[in-house]
Formats: C-alpha cells, sequence, structure tokens
C-alpha cells in the first residue's frame, strides 16, 4: 500500500469507514460499477436512461481512477486516493444498481414468461408492444398443421398482420413499458397457449 497511504488512512478514518461499508454490503453494486457493468438497455425507459448514458460516458474516466497500469484492482487492493474516489460516487454507485437491478426484473420474467408460453407469447405481445421476437416464429410459407410452437405463433401473427409488428432479437430488448403490459396481460396469454395448444392436438388427430 505505502507508507504515504498509510499515512492517509490512519488521518483519514471517514473514508475508510464508507469504503468499507460498501464494500462489504454492496459489492455486487461496487464491482459492476467498476467494471463498467451497467450498460443503457432497451427495458429501461427513456426518461430514465440519461444516468446510464451519462456513465457510460464517464467509464473511461472511472477506470483511469480505478486501475493501475491500465489493469483493475481488485477493490480489496485500492489504494487511499481510490477509495476517496469511490467513496465520492457511493450514490451514484448505489442509484444506477438499484435502477437496472429493477428493469433487469422485469425483463428476466418476461424472458421467463416467452419461454413457458411459447404458443401464444407472440400473439399477445404484439398486441400491446407492437413487436415480435425471432425464435418465437417462423415464415409463412409452412405447414400449420405442424405442431411447432413457433410456427403457431406465426399463425397467430399472420391474423394480427396489421399490427407491424418490429422484429426483435430477444425479449430483453422490449420496453419496461411493453414488458410491464405483457406481464399484466399473463392470464390472456395463458389462455393464448391454451387455445393453440388445443387447435394443435385436434388438427394433428384429422390429419
Amino acid at each position: 500500500m505505502g507508507f504515504l497511504n498509510f499515512l492517509q488512512e490512519i488521518l483519514d478514518p471517514g473514508v475508510v469507514s464508507e469504503y468499507n461499508n460498501l464494500k462489504n454490503y454492496h459489492r455486487e453494486a461496487l464491482d459492476n460499477w467498476l467494471r463498467g457493468g451497467y450498460r443503457p438497455r432497451c427495458i429501461i425507459p427513456q426518461n430514465e436512461r440519461t444516468p446510464f448514458n451519462n456513465y457510460d460516458q464517464e467509464w473511461n474516466y472511472i477506470n483511469s481512477m480505478t486501475s493501475k497500469n491500465n489493469r483493475w484492482v481488485d477493490v480489496d487492493n485500492m489504494s487511499y486516493e481510490q477509495k476517496q474516489f469511490i467513496v465520492g460516487r457511493k450514490q451514484q454507485i448505489l442509484s444506477l444498481y438499484s435502477t437496472f437491478q429493477k428493469y433487469e426484473a422485469i425483463a428476466a420474467k418476461v424472458a421467463k414468461l416467452a419461454s413457458d408460453f411459447p404458443f401464444g407469447f407472440n400473439a399477445v405481445a404484439i398486441k400491446y408492444g407492437n413487436f415480435r421476437v425471432k425464435g418465437l416464429f417462423y415464415e409463412y410459407d409452412i405447414d400449420y398443421f405442424n405442431s411447432d410452437p413457433g410456427k403457431w405463433n406465426n399463425y397467430i401473427l399472420r391474423d394480427l398482420s396489421h399490427f407491424q409488428a418490429k422484429e426483435v432479437e430477444s425479449v430483453y430488448q422490449i420496453s419496461y413499458e411493453q414488458g410491464n403490459a405483457i406481464l399484466t396481460h399473463l392470464a390472456e396469454l395463458r389462455s393464448e397457449n391454451s387455445r393453440l395448444s388445443k387447435r394443435d392436438s385436434e388438427e394433428k388427430e384429422n390429419v
């Protein structure tokens, strides 16, 4: 640590105490902040992305202040100056982390919903979010009597073609508002999933 650092820490126990509290009780938030783990996600409402964008632009400065010879320094080995820098941004670390976690939780719920109800997810989601997720549908030129859930999703999408759905790579790309709307209509999604499953079974028997 060096003698100068040692003296600074002895003479300024407040910084060390605050830093240790942050490290002991908010280690995950601190680690993510130091590693630049916070990035704007589409799940975050547009009006709340500003602090994430600002943080993203500032990250090179954060990295320069909390690294040594361009190498990341573990939080257990920070110098007094680095600890002081982190403590000065304690509120930013915790605020960003709290916001990020809240919207990641919404995205995770929607992703699970898409996985649990593949028959009806796009059919319901498209009504409230104007999008469809890759991997949950196929192209139109298919045999609709095939029991593939993705093809059934596409069958419904054809009926809803006037919605002009936007194709996305992942459910994590949908907006916070879209995610909440889909979760709100969970009962409809379950019902649609059950209806399509039943129709699929009946049509297979008639083939």
